[in-house]
Parts: structure tokens; sequence; C-alpha cells
């Protein structure tokens, strides 16, 4: 049975992080916004796909320990 639950996507991204294998992520939310609308092209997605009104992005300074 599917419910039909209103939902929505969060995705979060931190600038001046590390990725898992060490290279730097990228300092700035336009870098990451230019990262991400590549990885839409390359999955398919583009402007206005459905769903992407329920998808949002938010954009987080990454805190460095030390």
């Amino acid at each position: 049975m599917l419910a039909a639950i209103p939902s929505r996507m969060v995705l979060v991204y931190f600038t001046g992080d590390r990725f898992p294998d060490a290279r730097e992520c990228p300092e700035s939310e336009r870098e990451w916004i230019e990262l991400i609308q590549e990885c839409h092209k390359v999955l398919g997605l583009g402007h206005g796909y459905p769903l992407s009104e329920r998808v949002h992005d938010i954009f987080l300074p990454a805190l460095r320990a030390g």
C-alpha cells in the first residue's frame, strides 16, 4: 500500500570541508551549485524536473576541528 504523505528532500552541502577521500569540498555555495548542475546534467535532470519543487539545497560552512 502506498501512502500519500506530502514530503520534501533536503540536501545539505558543507562548504570548506573535505570529502571522505580527503579531497577539498567546494569553498562556496556558487562552487557547489556548479557541481550540482553538472551532476543533474549527467543524471538527465533538466531545470524544473518532476518533483524539483520538493527538493531543497542547503549550504552550511563546515566547522574545522582545532
